[in-house]
């Protein structure tokens, strides 16, 4: 590694300021596409799984050889051997890669690779910030041309010029060269479906000796037995495999694996096209494959029809499995996309708040830092929020039925909930709406007193009783007259009165009989309870 400049830039408050509001701007457009990109999801989603389902229903086998007319434009599926393999001669015919769909190629050069890190401080007075960037320059090998002509330092300190070979410059670069001929049984596959065999294997080169450093630091025109090097590592090299040289490549090849391939498509003449449907075909049934809520019917919509490759046997099932899946991998990770654009975009709107505190001298940095915590919280609450509200009217224009059962569900448990609160009884603190009233002048508990009973005002016709309390080892206490002892200070709890009651000498009520609880209306005062008519003075 080798080190190069420090860079130090200070920007103002202003620049500081005007960068966020520009910000803004561009959040809000951010923002505003966030919806769009979740509306078009759910409808993708809902296309694909249609075509999916009607595929279902509609696929038939098909023979590899020889070509059936009865079948042209339906959906068929067949698994068939893999014809027109071609043969590739690489590095100038060195190699020779026999009976294989394609040939890829990774092609690197060994180059200046320039890397940064970035440090930012926010000025304690003035609301500035300073940042300080270093740069560092190493070789490494690289897939892609790096212009070294942006380089911060471009020259080393030894004096060495850190400059890297024109894009132009290179013999050969990374790419798929695919047979173009190839066929599953007597069907002609075409360019789509031949680009979805992929599965590949390292070509094996055996070690060779040529080649060595390019001249001028330059690649050579091209790539053949005399220019490269096979050390044994699996890459054919220009130069010393174990000090490379900048200006020196390396590449190496992979062939298909492929020789059976399973085709969902249509049959069009010698070769297959995307099914959009057959509304005329006959159904084969129903699907178990079909989406609640999508729909009937064996057409598609433009764009999402069918045609899909596997290598190996796979059965039309299975295909369209793999496609649902596919459809459902797909669809969450685009709702993911939706939501992470929606934030970042409220995000990037809220910027200049985060960078007004900063002009409050010593306290604006960790001002702004708090405002940046807590934006970041809100525009999160209010992403998922709009993007959940964008997906469910989505819902209503593409999975009406669906929709429709999901806000039927949520209003009957609104509903649920809500008789259920009216349930509970009431909840005000007038002595009326109290669900455990007590005679005035005494404070009324937190909780029942009671496991079943309480103080009474008057319910049952003539009032003034006290009822016990229901027992683990006794019945729910009858109702009894009550003790005539001087109330309470204000503030005392259930146990601080009984306490009270029997310092005074008051007998506490046996338990015995019936009380009445929550919600329920009280009993009639039992024989021989005083009324409060007479109750001596003082109780009260």
């Amino acid at each position: 590694m080798e080190y190069g400049d420090t860079v130090v830039q200070h920007r103002s408050y202003g620049n500081k300021l005007c960068e966020a509001c520009g910000c803004s701007v561009v959040g809000l457009l951010i923002f505003a596409a966030s919806g769009p990109l979740v509306w078009y999801n759910e409808g993708r989603a809902v296309y694909t799984a249609r075509a999916i389902a009607a595929g279902a229903r509609s696929a038939v086998e098909a023979p590899c050889a020889p070509i059936d007319p009865s079948f042209e434009g339906r959906l068929v599926h067949m698994t068939c051997k893999l014809e027109g393999l071609q043969t590739f001669r690489p590095l100038g015919g060195a190699l020779v890669v026999n009976d294989s769909a394609f040939l890829e190629t990774d092609a690197e050069m060994f180059q200046w690779v320039e890397h940064s890190t970035t440090s930012s401080k926010k000025d304690s007075v003035g609301g500035g910030t300073t940042t300080t960037t270093r740069y560092t320059y190493t070789r490494d090998w690289s897939s892609h041309p790096i212009d070294s002509s942006g380089f911060k330092k471009p020259l080393g300190a030894s004096g060495e010029r850190r400059a890297n070979p024109a894009a132009s410059s290179w013999p050969v670069k990374s790419g798929v060269e695919r047979a173009t001929a190839l066929r599953a049984g007597a069907h002609a596959l075409g360019a789509k479906l031949s680009a979805q065999i992929r599965g590949a294997a390292a070509v094996q080169m055996a070690p060779r000796d040529g080649g060595g450093v390019p001249p001028a630091r330059q690649p050579p025109p091209k790539l053949d037995a005399t220019t490269t090097t096979v050390p044994g590592d699996g890459w054919a090299y220009t130069t010393d495999a174990h000090s490379p040289q900048v200006g020196g490549m390396r590449v190496r090849f992979k062939r298909s694996t492929a020789t059976t391939v399973s085709v969902l498509a249509a049959q069009k003449a010698d070769g297959f096209g995307v099914w959009e449907g057959d509304p005329a075909a006959p159904s084969s049934g129903p699907s178990s494959l079909w989406p609640s809520g999508a729909g009937g019917g064996n057409t598609v919509a433009h764009g999402y029809g069918l045609l899909s490759l596997e290598e190996g046997e796979a059965s039309a099932h299975e295909m369209l499995a793999g496609l649902s899946s596919a459809n459902a991998a797909l669809t969450w990770a685009l709702r993911a996309c939706g939501l992470a654009a929606s934030w970042a975009g409220l995000m990037m709107v809220g910027r200049p708040l985060t960078v007004m505190p900063d002009a409050i001298p010593c306290v604006g940095p960790a001002i702004g830092e708090m405002a940046s915590c807590a934006l970041g919280c809100a525009a999160l609450g209010v992403a998922i929020v709009y993007t959940c509200l964008v997906g469910a009217v989505a819902w209503l224009r593409f999975r009406p039925l669906l929709a429709a059962a999901l806000f039927a569900v949520a209003a009957a448990a609104a509903c649920a909930l809500g008789g259920a609160r009216m349930r509970c009884g009431p909840t005000s603190s007038s002595p009326a709406n109290r669900p455990w009233s007590v005679r005035p002048g005494w404070p009324q508990s937190a909780a029942p007193p009671f496991g079943g009973g309480g103080w009474d005002e008057g319910g049952g016709g003539a009032g003034g009783y006290y009822p016990s309390a229901c027992g683990p080892t006794a019945p729910c206490g009858a109702q009894h007259p009550l003790p005539t002892a001087p109330p309470p200070p204000p503030g005392y709890l259930a146990s601080e009165r009984d306490a009270l009651l029997q310092r005074s000498g008051v007998p506490l009520p046996p338990h015995a009989g019936q009380c009445y609880g929550y919600g329920q209306p009280a009993p009639a005062m039992p024989a021989g309870a005083v009324p409060a008519s007479a109750w001596p003075a003082g109780a009260v």
